[in-house]
């Protein structure tokens, strides 16, 4: 992985750094990222040949923001984290013994 804006300023006087994704739930994660943000219709703008830029025509596509979408995710998955602390928890009663 790797910055995409490989502009001369982003160059000039530093290092871009470029890494592979070995790990496949990594790489998993990264493929997921892309396709939602690639899929998104609301807040995304395609470059056109001229080198402007112009939102999508929305006709016949299901409305996507993957910012929202991420937001929904990660609302989702701390739920869910929360909900499996709260399954492990166990509860044990004091005894004489634990008290000294």
């Amino acid at each position: 992985m790797g910055s995409a804006d490989w502009m001369p300023r982003n160059l000039d006087k530093r290092v871009e750094i470029l890494f592979p994704v070995e790990d496949e739930t990594l790489k998993s994660e990264v493929i997921h990222i892309l396709t939602i943000q690639l899929q998104d219709t609301l807040k995304a703008h395609i470059m056109q040949p001229d080198g402007t830029y112009r939102k999508q025509d929305l006709r016949g596509k299901k409305k996507l923001c993957a910012q929202d979408y991420f937001r929904q995710e990660a609302m989702k998955n701390a739920s869910q984290r929360k909900k499996e602390q709260n399954a492990r928890r166990t509860f044990e009663p004091m005894t004489a013994e634990s008290e000294e």
